[in-house]
C-alpha cells in the first residue's frame, strides 16, 4: 500500500510540472500534492517560508543603461574637408 501511495505521489507530481509547464517538479508542486490533508499542506507551506526567510538575500544589480542612451553618448560625427 505504501508503494501504492508513493507511486500516486510520484505521478501527480510529474503531472503538476508539467501542466505548469517545468521541467522538474519544485515546492508549490510537492504542496500542491498534498491539498488532501491540510495539516500536511500547512507543515509544508510553513517549513518553505523558514527556507526562504533563511536564504540569503541576493544583491541587487543596477540597470544596465539602455542601448538607446549608449548610442547618443557615443555616436560619431564625420566632418568634411572644405
Amino acid at each position: 500500500m505504501l508503494v501504492l501511495n508513493a507511486e500516486n505521489l510520484a505521478k501527480d507530481l510529474e503531472l503538476f510540472a508539467q501542466h505548469a509547464g517545468h521541467q522538474s517538479v519544485n515546492t508549490k508542486d510537492v504542496i500542491l500534492s498534498a491539498h488532501r490533508n491540510e495539516h500536511l499542506a500547512a507543515t509544508l507551506r510553513s517549513f518553505c517560508e523558514e527556507l526562504r526567510v533563511k536564504e540569503p538575500q541576493p544583491e541587487r544589480k543596477r540597470k544596465k543603461e539602455s542601448k538607446k542612451d549608449d548610442k547618443a553618448t557615443t555616436s560619431v560625427v564625420e566632418i568634411s574637408d572644405l
